[in-house]
């Protein structure tokens, strides 16, 4: 759904909360208070949706977010740090320690450790289990950016908001900046929909 002026409806509410607080990096004068698509689920379109409204809610375009791989970021403690390819400086996603809003650095947390499955799972019916039975990202939700982490260097060389579907990156169009071998074994069309009667196996 987009407005008369061709925007979404979520961007118009973005863009008063940013601004720039010095030189050196950006910041939001305070975190989305709420994200639009909080506490309905925890697969990996919401995780994707939530991520990218963090991102751009701390002003970066859309041309910048799409320019980012995994190794553009760096999972700090209570907030991520992104560097944008051709920019000298990085941005940073503040947490929200208060449980005032959903956090944006858990979103990106979050988002990352849901690539990172990709490449530590084969079965394509084995991702959808995970993240189904994690709690979904909300304002009192514990923070999953406490403490920082490293990530998985075998994710650090894909997109970091690649093309999805609900069984998680679509190969076809994600797969272009991916190292050799990496990857999850992904079900046709015709598998990937849920059967009659059938069930996603346990993690």
């Amino acid at each position: 759904m987009t407005t008369t002026d061709g925007t979404h409806p979520t961007t118009r509410r973005i863009r008063p909360l940013m601004r720039r607080v010095s030189a050196d990096h950006v910041q939001l004068a305070r975190p989305p208070a709420p994200l639009p698509v909080q506490g309905s689920s925890s697969g990996w379109i919401v995780r994707r949706d939530q991520a990218l409204v963090a991102l751009t809610a701390v002003g970066l375009t859309a041309p910048a977010v799409s320019a980012l791989t995994v190794g553009c970021v760096r999972l700090g403690t209570g907030e991520v740090l992104v560097h944008v390819p051709g920019e000298s400086v990085d941005v940073r996603v503040p947490g929200c320690p208060d449980g005032r809003a959903v956090c944006g650095a858990c979103a990106v947390h979050r988002w990352v450790r849901a690539l990172e499955l990709t490449v530590q799972h084969t079965d394509p019916w084995v991702i959808p289990a995970i993240l189904a039975r994690a709690p979904a990202l909300t304002a009192s939700a514990e923070h999953d950016c406490l403490p920082g982490r490293s990530v998985d260097p075998a994710v650090v060389p894909l997109m970091l908001l690649p093309p999805i579907d609900q069984w998680g990156p679509v190969p076809s169009r994600a797969s272009t900046r991916s190292p050799a071998g990496a990857g999850r074994a992904v079900p046709s069309a015709i598998d990937r929909r849920v059967r009659p009667g059938q069930s996603f196996p346990g993690p």
